[in-house]
């Protein structure tokens, strides 16, 4: 049978439980500090001290200075924590798991003492050298029991068997088992776990790293996803009497917003794993309504995340409301027109960038403009073309029009076919140009238009576009406005499609050469 331990724990004490450190100890400490561990509280690690990360020798250290400065912490094995059984079981596929997982305490002790796997001739050569050099650690990680069971919990790293008698749970299960919380138990007791992060649970709702604290089935999940997880957290569950709560930590930057945003479309969701094959219903600008293939829901996905059917890892399909002035942590924002964030309670879900930025301003350029213009004509060149063309082509351009010497003296000398430089300044940081000119009576021409491409889908754009339309239409008489697009720029055609130009002709591109084969679409608008 399992190593199951019996507590019997005063009441009057606090009780705080975390899982899946991960090696990650500069967060553990955080946690211990926003809790306000001492010495006085029960401390429970239910497993997964190792992996994932590169200091599971110097967590490993720390934990067992805390287990020896008190005899209120306690401490379960995790899956993470016997990697080093894989080696003297002699089992083979120890040496793929060293060489995919750089980070496995494996490594690390090899590489604290100068070696490499290479070295080792079998798994007997390669144990004996653990056993020579951490001997102390892994006797001590095997020392660990698999549960701890108290007069109202049983605290296990993966999980127990819908059986019975718990007890009588396989070591395989206790430590390996995936999505305890969909199987359930018979023990009459609440059951602990970590392991499988949390947000797997949640498909179909709001998504969160948040611990499952499930008291009526007699469960609470609380791996937050921490080194796993973009938006992972490390969570503590915490026990007074008999109030249960949660507090956790992560990683993340933090951001205050500045426009109040309120939701309602009324999507929530989270693609995770294994669940990741797609069938595309309809595609929006920014999020494609999809058919989760295998779990047979629908999940409105940001369409960066989509490539050939299949979702390119674990992400938020929640949208989230936000006011002026709150406080989130930043996930990813990288992403068109939406950055994904996460709210003070854990909620983790997208808002539209311009929650989170100033309000952009539009002026002329001028003089010491110049080096910022360039960077986002440059940025926006590779971003939009680097698909389309060859680098020597795009490289061509770049040093032709956008250095900026030349875009100094476009700022400088301007004119009625040539208008000069208008610029997007958000924060003191120009973030889009626009240039035109008029081509011929009341006939006017947006000659560049360009945004850094990590502000698209803020309506940066379509500010730069009108302040130069309402420029030529009242200082030069325009009545008419052209642009050319490159043939293929999937960002730039429905871009101007939906602001009323129609496609024309087809033609080179200016001052393209036959071979490059650069080719623009020409369009017009009435204005």
């Amino acid at each position: 049978m399992i190593d199951i331990r019996q507590l019997d724990l005063e009441k009057d004490r606090r009780i705080i439980i975390t899982s899946d450190i991960h090696t990650n100890l500069p967060l553990f400490k955080r946690l211990l500090e926003k809790v306000e561990y001492s010495t006085e509280d029960y401390l429970f690690i239910v497993g997964d001290l190792c992996e994932k990360g590169q200091d599971s020798l110097s967590t490993i250290a720390y934990v067992r200075e805390l287990s020896a400065q008190s005899d209120r912490v306690f401490i379960t094995k995790g899956n993470c924590d016997v990697v080093h059984d894989y080696v003297f079981n002699n089992v083979e596929g120890v040496k793929n798991y060293m060489t995919q997982r750089k980070d496995s305490i494996l490594n690390e002790m090899l590489a604290a003492q100068g070696k490499s796997l290479e070295e080792f001739a079998s798994l007997d050569e390669l144990g004996q050298f653990y056993l020579t050099h951490y001997r102390d650690e892994i006797e001590w990680l095997n020392s660990l029991p698999i549960a701890y069971e108290t007069n109202d919990y049983i605290l296990i790293h993966a999980g127990i068997e819908n059986i019975q008698n718990w007890k009588e749970t396989t070591y395989e299960v206790a430590l390996y088992t995936p999505s305890f919380y969909e199987k359930g138990h018979q023990a009459d007791k609440i059951v602990i776990v970590g392991h499988w992060p949390t947000v797997n649970y949640r498909a179909n709702t709001v998504s969160s790293n948040n611990p499952v604290i499930d008291l009526e089935n007699r469960i609470i999940s609380m791996d937050g996803g921490n080194r796993i997880k973009r938006d992972g957290q490390l969570n503590a569950i915490l026990i007074e009497g008999e109030e249960i709560s949660y507090t956790y930590v992560d990683d993340l930057k933090e951001q205050v917003v500045y426009a109040t945003h309120t939701d309602k479309t009324g999507r929530i969701g989270t693609v995770t794993y294994p669940n990741y094959e797609l069938k595309i219903i309809r595609e929006e600008p920014f999020f494609t309504l999809c058919e989760n293939k295998t779990l047979g829901i629908e999940q409105w996905i940001k369409n960066e995340f989509i490539q050939d059917g299949v979702c390119k890892g674990d992400i938020s399909t929640t949208m989230l409301s936000v006011r002026e002035g709150e406080t989130v942590s930043i996930v990813h924002d990288q992403c068109e027109g939406y950055v994904l964030v996460k709210k003070g309670d854990g909620t983790v879900g997208w808002i539209p960038k311009k929650c989170l930025s100033p309000e952009v301003q539009i002026r002329k350029a001028v003089a010491g403009d110049e080096q910022q213009i360039a960077d986002v004509c440059i940025d926006a060149q590779w971003a939009t073309y680097s698909e389309i063309y060859d680098k020597s082509y795009i490289e061509g351009v770049i040093e032709k029009f956008y250095t900026p010497a030349r875009i100094r003296q476009e700022i400088m000398e301007t004119s009625e076919e040539w208008n000069g430089y208008f610029v997007a300044v958000q924060n003191g940081k120009i973030v889009g140009a626009i240039g035109g000119g008029m081509i011929d009576a009341k006939v006017a021409e947006v000659f560049v238009l360009y945004l850094d491409p990590t502000m698209r889908g803020q309506g940066i754009g379509s500010k730069l576009l009108s302040y130069l339309t309402d420029i030529q239409k009242q200082s030069y008489g325009a009545e008419e406005q052209w642009v050319s697009v490159t043939k293929g720029n999937g960002k730039g055609i429905p871009f101007y499609e939906a602001r009323g130009f129609v496609k024309m002709e087809e033609r080179m591109s200016y001052e393209s050469r036959p071979e490059d084969q650069a080719v623009s679409l020409r369009m017009k608008r009435k204005l």
